[in-house]
């Protein structure tokens, strides 16, 4: 009785070791048939992101307007530096990207490189554009062709110097013509700025309240007035008009132009009379 208990339990562990034999097995089969099938398709995919890669490579240098690829397109968007981002992210180069061992397939180092080479180029054109828009912000105009002659742009009343000095430091990063270019435009910003609060200065100090101080002055005034057309943003300039029009009112002189004086004297030649001469008593010499 005992020996035919010890036959059943070793029947059933048999069975159950069988079993496990036998998933086990199956595992290894089914695993081993997932990672070919993964290696025909890495196989397969890296032929055709050649012809991705040659795809990409013409929209990275559409991003840039030079060959040099410094300058940002003038009529790039957002949503093209977005879209050629997400699309460079799904280039497979690696073993890695398809989930496989370097020793599972024979990658090309050329189509990794050139991925790593336009990744470098796509990062920077995002961060260029991401620059570019925060310059934008500090004018009223928008600025569709960058080149140093156009800097002709007004800022923005709300522009500060603490703004400009932040895209000023991560400008600063860069080493190129690029730079070199965006850094005239934030020069031109801050010379706007430091012209407007330099002359504000110079009309405030003229007025207290609807009176003058003793430092409005003719002299004084007029520079200040000369000094207008150099504000090119309007609302700043029609600001400090109407308060130089209050000083040259307070003034009691003309905003275009000086007064003139009350009882001039005209030399007698001017007036378009004859010249007469007396004698030392007093008696007209007839000429």
């Amino acid at each position: 009785m005992l020996n035919r208990n010890f036959f059943k339990i070793g029947i059933a562990s048999m069975i159950i070791v069988i079993s496990i034999g036998i998933c086990i097995l199956g595992y290894k089969v089914s695993a081993d048939k997932q990672k070919r099938q993964k290696i025909e398709y890495a196989e397969i995919t890296l032929k055709s992101e050649k012809q991705k890669k040659d795809k990409l490579t013409t929209a990275v240098d559409g991003l840039f307007k030079d060959k040099q690829q410094v300058f940002l397109a003038d009529d790039l968007k957002e949503e093209t530096v977005s879209q050629v981002a997400s699309t460079l992210l799904t280039l497979k180069t690696t073993a890695e990207d398809f989930g496989l061992e370097e020793a599972d397939i024979d990658v090309d180092e050329t189509l990794i490189k050139k991925k790593e080479e336009l990744t470098q180029k796509v990062t920077d054109a995002q961060r260029k554009y991401r620059l570019q828009v925060r310059i934008n912000g500090l004018f009223t105009e928008s600025i569709n062709s960058w080149n140093s002659e156009n800097l002709t742009h007004s800022i923005e009343e709300t522009t500060t110097i603490g703004e400009i000095n932040k895209v000023r430091e991560e400008v600063g990063l860069y080493n190129d013509e690029w730079r070199k270019t965006m850094m005239l435009y934030l020069n031109s910003a801050q010379e706007q700025i430091e012209q407007y609060e330099q002359m504000k200065k110079a009309i405030n100090e003229m007025l207290d309240g609807e009176t003058l101080t003793e430092k409005a002055n003719y002299d004084t005034y007029l520079v200040e007035s000369n000094k207008l057309t150099l504000l090119k943003n309007e609302k700043m300039r029609q600001e400090l008009s109407e308060k130089l029009s209050k000083i040259a009112l307070l003034l009691g002189v003309s905003a275009q132009k000086p007064q003139l004086e009350e009882n001039p004297v005209i030399p007698v030649q001017q007036q378009g009379l004859e010249q007469n001469f007396v004698d030392e008593f007093g008696n007209p010499i007839v000429q």
